[in-house]
């Protein structure tokens, strides 16, 4: 730390010895910051390149000083290109582009995605992806994003954390309720720093356009898809503005009936004999869930804010039924016999979320948020098994409860030679957990447990942003304390505790030549075991599967060198991770029994990727062709699982036609591979829907897994145990989704959500 405040002070004297140009470049009709736009200082004589940058994400720009006569040039997507004069602490106000505005005269040549440093920059405004529906429709389309409706994912960095307007999203429903007209721009950061939780390696940031006049605004949306069964949900959205308050509420009901045929066998030595078992059946399941929000925000100017929000989720009944067909060989005689398995649940949480945030002056910037969260869930689960010589019944229950209280205060600090950002997240965890087993014969094997676990943590960042000539940096470093107690039967177990204090350094260079724009960057970063893996107890999963915690899990840390690559319509990622202490899932025999345990362990492990992307446009035709290989390193048990990469191929399409009408497809194959200690085989799928707006009506039909070909059987090899599963989930579908606009607005809260890996953990 000391080196760094050195370091930092040594280029704060040698600025201070020049005049440097510096300044914020501003939306010239909202007056809102416009990040990653490009600052070119130009020779007034001959229009020679004499320095050049790019603005921070809070807009803010500098250049070296220089006693060259110049004018500045300032451009980014979506906007109409100003030449100035270059002053002292000046205001750059840019006008929009109106022929990128609008969408019949956006042209063929223009990039899907801009790179700005480490983050992919998507201009949707004016584009033919706000007219796609909502934010997860128009995130489905862009370059390296996948996935579906409930799992969004960034290729080669896996889930996202989400911020809507600078807030931090806290369900995934929110996207579903932003519109896509809405949307300004998307940014994916591939490389976040200091600034974000430790184990963050991907955040898409979402901005949406200015509100409207006061007066109430929302959409209604109505959806309903057909498998096997029918599913549906119902969602409204309401904001009522007047003057400067904003009052807002949102609802959400979700049922769903879904069909799995499902299979496993397991093949392992025991006690002298070969054993072979396994079952197959086919689930039911059917869920019911609701989730409801409200809050208000008060604006006193477009640089200072509160607001409070209050998120209610109720899992109201979530159950599963499924016939099993068992079988059990020795090498010498074989049993076959019939079970029936049932389980289910409900559960609510609770989320009190609060916020600050001001802009004193041109140079300072505070922001703060506050976050409550508490939970309750109950799960049963029941199996009867008619075999030769007996009829058995086992019944489990489990309750959960966790909370959260977390803060975090976060100061932006323009200096003449960038931006550097400071500030301090804490939070306090509480997660309990309770499992019964009501089996007598089992319950000395697997008895019933009563555990609690407790943590505090304490976390303290400092991170800097600026331009060196056509040289971007992006440093930083995170301090973080964490001391977590764990308890069974009330009894605090020392031996299970663990106090841990990690820096995480993050460093990213960044340059542009031309139209080529590359990034380099390292990081570390911690992922801490969720609560549920610390338990210590065993569960009871079925005849053959047994589940246990492991309270001596150690935190692992991951090393993370990455380059990225943009030119035209081109786009490059290479990554290599290095694994300490990585969660391996593994399975072992149980003592007492011919039963397999599920249990997660520490184990070292090196990843490499590599993706390209091409998205040009041509006409009315946009598509992305993406192609990338997943390959490990990974020695267990003395076995390798680094000898067959997994490769991808994605080739997404949207096709715009007349009277406000597209049509999507999009095909995914992947190959088979090894991850981890499983072993998957080929599988492909293919999607496809026709969308049409009318007026402010919104109408989506489409059709998923077309040919009912999504199927990823797995083999899992963990020295002389073999399982193998086998799902067919029944993806093929087709949906209808009707949604009726009341009036476009947008949300002005801008929390961020302190505590957020806390919840993810609980």
């Amino acid at each position: 730390m000391k080196l760094l405040l050195t370091i930092i002070n040594l280029i704060f004297i040698s600025y201070c010895n020049a005049q440097s140009i510096q300044g914020i470049v501003v939306d010239e009709k909202t007056g809102e910051p416009v990040a990653f736009a490009n600052v070119v200082l130009l020779d007034l004589r001959d229009s020679a390149f004499v320095a050049g940058c790019t603005t921070d994400s809070i807009g803010r720009f500098s250049l070296s000083p220089t006693d060259t006569e110049g004018l500045l040039k300032v451009s980014c997507i979506g906007y109409q290109t100003l030449f100035v004069r270059p002053t002292e602490n000046m205001t750059v106000a840019l006008a929009a582009d109106d022929k990128l505005l609008d969408e019949v005269t956006v042209k063929g040549h223009r990039p899907v995605y801009k790179m700005r440093g480490a983050t992919l920059i998507s201009k949707i405004e004016g584009t033919v992806y706000s007219q796609l529906g909502d934010a997860i429709d128009v995130l489905k389309q862009l370059p390296f994003i996948h996935g579906t409706n409930e799992n969004i994912q960034v290729l080669g960095k896996g889930a996202p954390l989400f911020y809507i307007n600078g807030r931090k999203m806290r369900s995934k429903d929110e996207l579903q309720e932003i519109k896509s007209d809405m949307i300004k721009e998307v940014r994916v950061e591939m490389n976040p720093g200091a600034k974000y939780p430790s184990g963050t390696r991907a955040v898409i940031h979402i901005t949406t356009n200015r509100p409207p006049n006061d007066g109430l605004a929302g959409s209604i949306t109505l959806n309903g898809s057909q498998s096997d069964y029918f599913s549906h949900y119902e969602a409204t959205n309401l904001n009522y503005r007047h003057g400067k308050l904003d009052v807002f509420f949102s609802g959400r009901y979700d049922f769903s009936k879904t069909k799995n045929e499902k299979s496993e066998n397991y093949t392992f030595p025991y006690q002298g004999q070969t054993i072979y078992q396994g079952w197959d059946g086919k689930e039911k399941g059917r869920n019911r869930r609701a989730r409801f929000s409200g809050g208000f925000s008060y604006t006193f100017s477009s640089e200072h804010s509160l607001g409070v929000q209050y998120v209610f989720n109720r899992n109201i009944k979530s159950e599963a039924w499924m016939p099993l067909e068992n079988f059990i060989h020795n090498g010498i005689q074989e049993e076959l016999f019939h079970s029936d398995f049932y389980t289910g649940g409900n559960g609510h949480t609770h989320g009190l979320y609060l916020y600050y945030t001001n802009q004193f002056n041109k140079h300072w910037q505070l922001s703060v948020d506050a976050t409550y969260r508490q939970n309750r869930s109950e799960s049963h689960s029941l199996e009867t098994e008619d075999r030769a010589m007996a009829h058995d019944i086992v019944s489990t229950n489990t309750d959960g409860e966790g909370k959260v209280y977390a803060v975090k205060v976060a100061v932006a600090n323009e200096l003449p030679f960038g931006t550097i950002t400071w500030g301090t997240e804490n939070s306090y965890t509480e997660s309990k957990n309770k499992y019964l087993m009501h089996n007598d014969s089992l319950a000395a094997l697997i008895p019933s447990n009563d555990s609690k676990a407790r943590q505090k943590y304490l976390s303290a960042f400092v991170s800097y942003e600026g331009a060196f000539g056509p040289v971007g940096v992006e440093a930083g470093i995170r301090y973080e304390r964490t001391i977590y107690d764990y308890f069974r039967d009330g009894i605090k177990q020392t031996e299970d505790c663990r106090k841990y204090n990690s820096l995480l350094p993050s460093l990213s260079v960044s340059s542009q030549l031309g139209k080529l724009a590359m990034s380099l960057s390292y990081n570390i970063s911690i992922s801490r075991p969720s609560y549920s893996m610390l338990t210590d107890g065993i569960e009871y999963v079925n005849s053959f599967v047994y589940m246990q915690g492991n309270p001596t899990l150690k935190n692992s840390y991951e090393h993370e060198v990455s380059f990225l690559a943009a030119y035209k319509d081109w786009q490059l990622m290479l990554s290599y991770y290095y694994h300490t202490d990585y969660f391996l899932r593994t399975t072992s025999l149980f003592d007492a029994l011919p039963v397999i345990v599920d249990k997660t362990q520490n184990h070292d492990k090196g990843r490499i990727m590599a993706y390209l992307v091409y998205s040009p446009t041509v006409s009315s035709w946009k598509p992305t062709a993406t192609i990338g290989i997943d390959g490990q390193h990974l020695n267990y048990k003395n076995r390798r699982y680094n000898n067959r990469p997994g490769f991808f191929l994605n080739w997404k399409n949207m096709l715009t036609l007349p009277a406000k009408t597209w049509i999507t497809c999009s095909l995914l194959w992947y190959s088979a591979g090894t991850q981890d200690l499983f072993r998957a085989k080929s599988g492909w799928s293919l999607n496809a829907s026709i969308i049409k707006n009318w007026k402010q009506w919104r109408f989506q039909v489409g059709a998923n897994d077309i040919f009912g070909t999504d199927k990823t059987p797995v083999t899992i090899y963990d020295g002389d145990i073999i399982r193998r599963h086998n799902a067919d989930s029944y993806t093929q579908s087709v949906y209808l989704n009707i949604r009726y606009n009341i009036k476009a607005y947008k949300s002005r809260y801008k929390g961020k959500t302190a505590g957020q890996s806390e919840i993810d953990r609980l």
